[in-house]
């Protein structure tokens, strides 16, 4: 630490430091300077002298040396001590002397061989803030990741490492919904699942032979499915052969509430069928609220630049006209028919994509539900945009 000392009224004498640590192959200096403060002014007179030897520390070589330092009115005021490279032999005590017209002050100062501990400090003290800079940046970042994309890395680690359900079941899914979301269940669901996921959905207005017993039919093909989706909406909750498959569902599937799934299309209003029924069935809503949900999210169609819709509007006319002059365009018509009708076929058939209201599903949609339906290996799995 710096020192300074007052001799009588008027010497004023200053060493910078009484010890400094440095390494073989490092520079270091030493600075001691007198003054008068009030009165004549002299010289300082300052002599180094090494404490081990009693000699004066300069060598031939110049890699110890003294160098005086004058200032205001070219009086010498002091004297350094530098090291232009450290040896071993420079470490210890050193002895300075300085007077400037009278009685002369002597100095110790020591070169240490080490490091500066306060310097360690600051670096270890600096090391530390970067690493917890660095650590919560990190933490951020991995947090951000995780909420925008943990439905991704799920699916990912489910479908790349996940345990194959191998239990000789002849259905990934059995699919129920009620009569009115025919389009939405064959047209999307089903088809979706199928085409681009490869999963083996049963479908009891496709896959059912005519003449089948219902409760039956249905019970012994839940038992042969991993999956039970249901398509949750308003139309469902009155379907009695739809609450009689979810009980048969929950029988099959006991205490296993994960291989229950439910698509949320549209939200049930039991307020209303209470007031229009007189009675709810608390039952099934009781079971709705424990099985897995996954709410249906239409995929978001981009509404194309003015310009490019006046560029494309004579190409879309001219492929409207030639749609109306076959059976391509009216899908809600034969599907309307084909629901009237109630045969299989007819209902099948009618279900298509080319209905552009028929919207495909969202990418978060599509990934959420999966997360909940067996593992598939993504070999032949084709994205959904």
């Amino acid at each position: 630490m710096p020192e300074v000392t007052y001799m009588g009224p008027a010497l004023l004498t200053y060493v910078t430091e009484s010890y400094q640590y440095a390494q073989i192959g490092e520079t270091a200096r030493f600075f001691c300077e007198g003054f008068i403060g009030h009165g004549k002014k002299h010289n300082s007179q300052v002599a180094w002298v090494m404490d081990k030897t009693n000699t004066f520390p300069d060598t031939s070589d110049k890699r110890r040396y003294t160098k005086s330092v004058a200032r205001a009115e070219d009086l010498i005021i002091g004297e350094y001590l530098i090291f232009k490279t450290v040896t071993k032999e420079d470490f210890g005590t050193y002895k300075c002397t300085i007077s400037n017209g009278g009685s002369p002050k002597v100095f110790n100062v020591t070169l240490i061989e080490g490091d500066n501990p306060t310097m360690k400090i600051r670096t270890s003290y600096k090391a530390t803030v970067v690493i917890i800079s660095v650590f919560t940046c990190s933490v951020v970042l991995l947090i951000g990741v995780y909420m925008r994309w943990h439905l991704e890395l799920h699916l990912f680690w489910k479908d790349h490492f996940g345990k194959l359900e191998d239990d000789n079941k002849e259905y990934d899914v059995f699919v129920c919904y009620d009569q009115t979301d025919t389009e939405f269940a064959l047209g999307v669901l089903v088809h979706t699942l199928e085409k681009c996921y490869h999963y083996r959905c049963f479908v009891y207005e496709r896959d059912s032979v005519a003449g089948d017993w219902i409760p039956e039919i249905y019970t012994m093909k839940i038992r042969s499915s991993r999956r039970f989706l249901m398509v949750l909406s308003p139309a469902l909750a009155i379907n009695s052969w739809c609450t009689y498959a979810l009980y048969v569902a929950i029988e099959a599937m006991l205490n296993l509430h994960s291989k229950i799934i439910c698509v949320v299309l549209q939200d049930i209003p039991w307020k209303n069928f209470k007031q229009t029924n007189g009675t709810s069935d608390h039952t099934l809503q009781h079971v709705l609220r424990v099985v897995k949900k996954v709410q249906w999210q239409p995929a978001v169609i981009e509404r194309p630049h003015p310009l490019l819709k006046m560029c494309t509007s004579q190409k879309h006319k001219l492929h409207t006209s030639n749609l109306s002059d076959s059976n391509c365009g009216n899908s809600e018509e034969s599907l309307s028919s084909a629901v009237l009708d109630g045969s299989k076929e007819n209902i099948i058939n009618s279900v298509k994509h080319t209905d552009t209201r028929i919207h495909p599903g969202s990418k978060r949609f599509w990934t959420s539900l999966r997360i909940n339906l067996p593992p598939k290996r993504p070999t032949n799995i084709k994205r959904v945009s």
